[in-house]
């Protein structure tokens, strides 16, 4: 049987508009908490988010729904998703030195190539015009965790979750990354960190954000497998030395702070660090 070609960009653009996920909850949510929602970022079709564009390819592969987000839970999908961002147009040779196992390379550019991200050349692969104007995965990575809290806890009901908020009394420039209520009492908000260039002022500034927004809990994941270096900590101290505040407590990837601030790497995955913050806080 011939199959022909679906596209689940085009049923994102229709949920979109039919406002599946409708903002009124997560607004009258935020308003409850004494902020006004300026804006967020659109759910399923924010365009600095990678997505998947086939549930059946033009040439018959078919794909799930969620292959995209299953993949990009991984922490080797993600390390090779930021390699070929910053290397394209690369050799075929050049995969060669990359740390991953071949098998696990080659399952990651078909994927991607499949999904239109990637296209083959005489000497290569170079970027496709699918989504070409995206460099990084930072804002897909803000994505991925505000669908992680939709799909972990809306099991009794839709947890009212957006990446990309805008609040009018906010006094720091700047949006927050996602924040998710998870039931009447709990609002928790994450800073996403998809590379390793945090400073001292990085810290400063999600501290005040928490300081200003109160959230029930504000986590600071950094999307790095190796646990903090002491400098790293030492920087985070400083920025809450600054506002008064002891220091961090904890080991490894795993700290927590004044004003219920957790920072995590992803040692294991995005979803343990996010589960591991959430039941040590029950």
């Amino acid at each position: 049987m011939e199959l022909h070609s679906i596209s689940l960009t085009l049923l994102d653009e229709q949920r979109e508009q039919a406002q599946v996920l409708s903002p009124f909850a997560f607004r009258s949510r935020i308003a409850a908490h004494g902020f006004t929602v300026v804006r967020t970022s659109s759910v399923y079709t924010d365009r600095e988010v990678l997505r998947q564009q086939w549930l059946v390819t033009p040439d018959g592969t078919q794909y799930n729904g969620h292959s995209f987000y299953r993949l990009f839970g991984t922490t080797s999908f993600r390390k090779f998703l930021r390699y070929v961002l910053s290397h394209t147009p690369f050799l075929c040779g050049r995969l060669e030195s990359y740390d991953a196992l071949s098998s696990t390379r080659t399952a990651h550019l078909t994927f991607l190539r499949d999904q239109g991200w990637l296209t083959r050349t005489s000497f290569g692969f170079e970027r496709g015009q699918y989504q070409a104007h995206i460099s990084n995965i930072g804002r897909t990575l803000e994505w991925y965790v505000a669908e992680w809290f939709r799909l972990t806890y809306s099991i009794e009901h839709l947890v009212p979750v957006r990446h990309g908020v805008y609040l009018a009394e906010l006094p720091i420039p700047g949006d927050l990354d996602v924040v998710a209520c998870l039931d009447e009492e709990r609002i928790v908000m994450v800073e996403c960190k998809s590379g390793t260039d945090a400073d001292a002022g990085h810290f400063l500034r999600f501290l005040l954000r928490v300081q200003a927004f109160r959230p029930t809990l504000a986590i600071l994941l950094m999307d790095i497998q190796g646990p903090f270096s002491p400098e790293r900590i030492a920087t985070f101290n400083t920025a809450l030395q600054t506002l008064a505040y002891p220091p961090l407590r904890g080991e490894r990837g795993f700290y927590r702070g004044p004003m219920n601030v957790y920072f995590v790497n992803v040692e294991y995955s995005i979803a343990t660090s996010l589960n591991d913050v959430l039941t040590f806080h029950r």
